[in-house]
């Protein structure tokens, strides 16, 4: 968490940190959300935004506010350092987040503009008490930023479900999975 910190350089550390992240490309959507709503988020927030390739906005300069195209190793720093995260419903980021308890809002892709499955992905991830769903056409300014509140201050709901999901300790899982079929043999 402190590398992570330190990375992002904020001048009020204490403040919880929005991790806000849609993939390697970004996320056009709720790139312009974050930034229209951001002199609401930072009052309570710091945010890290994973804004993907060649979106960055170089005209916004907060000091609660930093913006990354990409990163690599930082990552698990900046995971580290995230209290809440904003993303999309992929598989991966889905899974990365329960693996690592991090309450979300999860905003997926569009059925027109996808398959479908980040739409299942976060339906199911809200059904099971894991993160909360937004869809793209419902989001409004003042949703996005009930919706972050409310997150925030139910985060400890949301990671206790996690904590206790039936899908963590997989690898113990399926080690006993194998020693009862090579029992049964």
């Amino acid at each position: 968490k402190e590398d992570g910190l330190k990375l992002c350089d904020f001048k009020k550390p204490e403040k919880p940190v929005l991790l806000v992240m849609g993939g390697s490309l970004g996320a056009v959507h709720i790139n312009d959300a974050i930034r229209k709503n951001l002199k609401s988020l930072v009052k309570k927030f710091n945010i890290i935004h994973l804004c993907g390739k060649g979106n960055l906005d170089e005209t916004i300069e907060n000091d609660s506010y930093v913006q990354f195209e990409y990163v690599n190793e930082e990552l698990k720093d900046i995971f580290a350092a995230a209290d809440i995260v904003v993303s999309r419903a992929g598989a991966n980021a889905i899974c990365e987040l329960l693996v690592l308890a991090k309450p979300a809002l999860l905003i997926p892709l569009s059925a027109e503009a996808s398959r479908g499955d980040q739409i299942l992905n976060a339906a199911s991830f809200k059904k099971q008490g894991f993160a909360d769903m937004l869809e793209e056409q419902d989001m409004t300014d003042e949703i996005l930023l009930t919706k972050i509140n409310e997150l925030y201050e139910c985060r400890e709901d949301y990671i206790d479900k996690m904590k206790d999901s039936r899908m963590n300790n997989s690898t113990e899982k399926i080690m006993s999975l194998i020693k009862a079929t090579v029992k049964d043999r």
